[in-house]
């Protein structure tokens, strides 16, 4: 086990669209880094995000179209000045500053984002037209797809797949390729938003290096893990992995099934987090059932205790 979690270690479970900026939603540019800069100044050493890919009804980063793709809303504008692709306009939406207005902001940032891209179709060097010929053939496995599924989508005004017309949900080749043909631009600025997602990336290696280490730690998409998934986070290079659920941290549990403390609204006052924080577990010999995968719902649930524990009277 490394130095890293041989003692207590501070961190904060922030999603990036919660960062303060001028374009009414938090992204991975310049207030990333301020927050990233802040963290090290007061020595936490963990940032602890939700999924980051495109969201669909709701908003809820728990509902993606995509197991790859990125969300675009997550694209910082002002890195997209910095090369040459956006202007800012004169006078910026009146967007909220104590919450995001995800309606407002989404439609507002996908006409700039459009913007950017029809800028770089015009203005792009040969370099940066390469590279994103490049990232599409690198990412051809799952950004072909994608891409004609989002423009279908758009095509379509956002409804579910399967209120689509049946030539698209049968996938019909002729309807396909018809579709490719007469959409092209559509499908090639979906592409052109996700190597933008390479900038995400960019921004995680910005974190590691400003916060000066490498930390592997991995969160369970919604929280949810079984054995076989510990042993592939496992297999996968990380050192600790977080769930959702509550409860003490202590020596005798998995460093793979660490629980998580939710600091906000009314489950985060400073009250709590030291009753947490000075909680003792209690020791059990073996719990039922052995996985979280159930095979049968509602599962027999029971536990032993150990044998220095006095019976509860």
């Amino acid at each position: 086990m490394t130095d890293a979690f041989t003692q207590r270690r501070g961190g904060i479970l922030l999603h990036p669209t919660a960062l303060p900026g001028p374009h009414g939603i938090g992204d991975l540019g310049p207030m990333a880094y301020r927050f990233v800069d802040l963290l090290e100044a007061t020595g936490l050493t963990l940032w602890q995000v939700l999924p980051l890919g495109p969201t669909s009804f709701g908003y809820s980063p728990y509902q993606s179209p995509s197991a790859f793709a990125g969300n675009p809303l997550l694209i910082s504008l002002e890195l997209l000045q910095e090369e040459g692709y956006w202007q800012a306009p004169e006078f910026l939406p009146d967007f909220p500053i104590d919450q995001v207005d995800f309606p407002q902001v989404a439609s507002w940032k996908q006409s700039q984002l459009r913007q950017a891209f029809q800028n770089f179709q015009q203005q792009a060097s040969a370099e940066d037209r390469n590279a994103l010929a490049d990232y599409c053939l690198q990412e051809v496995h799952w950004l072909d797809d994608f891409a004609l599924f989002m423009a279908i989508k758009e095509h379509c005004g956002g409804t579910s797949w399967d209120q689509w017309p049946a030539p698209f949900t049968q996938r019909e080749p002729q309807a396909l390729t018809q579709f490719r043909a007469e959409h092209a631009a559509t499908i090639t600025e979906v592409q052109w938003q996700q190597r933008m997602r390479r900038e995400i990336t960019h921004a995680q290696f910005r974190i590691n290096k400003e916060i000066g280490s490498d930390y592997k730690l991995f969160a369970y998409p919604y929280g949810e893990y079984d054995n076989k998934t510990v042993e592939i986070v496992k297999g996968s290079g990380f050192e600790a992995a977080f769930g959702q659920h509550s409860g003490v941290a202590h020596i005798s549990a998995g460093i793979f099934e660490l629980p998580r403390f939710a600091m906000n609204e009314n489950y985060g006052d400073l009250t709590r987090l030291k009753l947490a924080t000075n909680a003792l577990p209690i020791i059990i010999k073996d719990i039922s059932p052995e996985d979280n995968f159930l095979k049968v719902n509602p599962p027999d649930f029971g536990f032993t205790l150990n044998s220095k524990i006095k019976p509860m009277s």
